[in-house]
């Protein structure tokens, strides 16, 4: 028995079922949340500031942080396709899922500005907490509906704990006396 992708079956099958309409949403829930990862850090790069923000030294690289970042927002849209594939919005309950989905995309791609841009660290710590929340209830809410989704929710879900653990050490090293950080 294969893999079992919710509303076509087998995953070898399911390349063959799939009809242009379906190709074109699973492309741009597979590529938006991507796109716009990518647009947000190009846009709100990193910036010197009068005071040099000061990591720990287990912080990821800048080039890591980008190819990680891609991959599991590629890895979660495709997971968003199989999520819609399979409740196309019906139920309350997906719509719950979709709700916390795009809340905690939204949170995921402000804090890049907040932290590195803005300077705003415990804003940017507030942020990345609550999308770790929020990935926590699409971890566990999905997981009744597609075991599948729930799973591949997983490796951001690491993700996300790890740059909680980096933006907490930042705003220990950097201090709160700077006003940027509440």
């Amino acid at each position: 028995m294969g893999l079992h992708i919710p509303g076509y079956g087998d995953f070898r099958r399911c390349m063959k079922k799939m009809s242009w309409s379906d190709w074109a949403i699973l492309v741009v829930l597979t590529v938006a949340p991507t796109v716009a990862g990518i647009v947000l850090a190009c846009v709100f790069e990193e910036r010197n500031t009068s005071k040099p923000l000061h990591k720990p030294t287990w912080a990821p690289t800048e080039w890591l942080f980008g190819l990680i970042s891609v991959g599991l927002y590629l890895f979660i849209g495709f997971a968003s396709y199989l999520l819609w594939k399979a409740s196309h919005f019906v139920s309350a309950e997906t719509t719950a899922i979709w709700i916390m989905y795009a809340l905690q995309l939204g949170l995921s791609w402000s804090w890049l500005p907040l932290v590195y841009r803005c300077g705003f660290l415990a804003g940017g710590l507030i942020a990345i907490t609550a999308c770790w929340a929020l990935v926590i209830a699409c971890v566990l809410t999905s997981f009744a509906y597609s075991k599948l989704v729930s799973f591949m929710f997983m490796p951001y879900l690491v993700w996300i704990s790890y740059i909680v653990a980096v933006n907490y050490n930042i705003v220990l090293l950097n201090g709160a006396v700077d006003s940027r950080t509440f």
